[in-house]
């Protein structure tokens, strides 16, 4: 299982960051979490 991390700022891109968002990777099926507005 594999955790990327996508984004990891606020729902407005304060600071310059993207939005939160994970990617997670199990058995050859991928997972989004958490994506934002």
């Amino acid at each position: 299982m594999k955790l990327h991390i996508l984004g990891c700022g606020d729902a407005f891109g304060s600071g310059g960051r993207n939005n939160s968002g994970y990617l997670v990777e199990a058995e050859e099926r991928l997972f989004l979490l958490d994506c934002g507005p």
